[in-house]
């Protein structure tokens, strides 16, 4: 997967989030709001982000280079 397909890739979950957030009752966004669940999402959008840059996607060709499997 490239750079790119990456960025599209968390932007379409971003969007597919915040969609479906829109539509919920004030009650559980409050809640929501409460447990911090904004914070989670961007955590775990974030560490898919470093995975891949740390997998060594280079953003010059888009494709990984020579440093290895980072865990698995």
């Amino acid at each position: 997967m490239t750079y790119i397909g990456i960025t599209a890739l968390l932007s379409t979950v971003r969007t597919y989030l915040l969609g479906s957030i829109t539509g919920m009752p004030a009650d559980v966004l409050a809640v929501m709001g409460l447990i911090k669940l904004d914070v989670a999402i961007n955590i775990v959008l974030s560490a898919v982000t470093a995975r891949a840059v740390l997998s060594g996607m280079s953003s010059a060709t888009g494709k990984k280079s020579s440093l290895g499997h980072v865990g698995n």
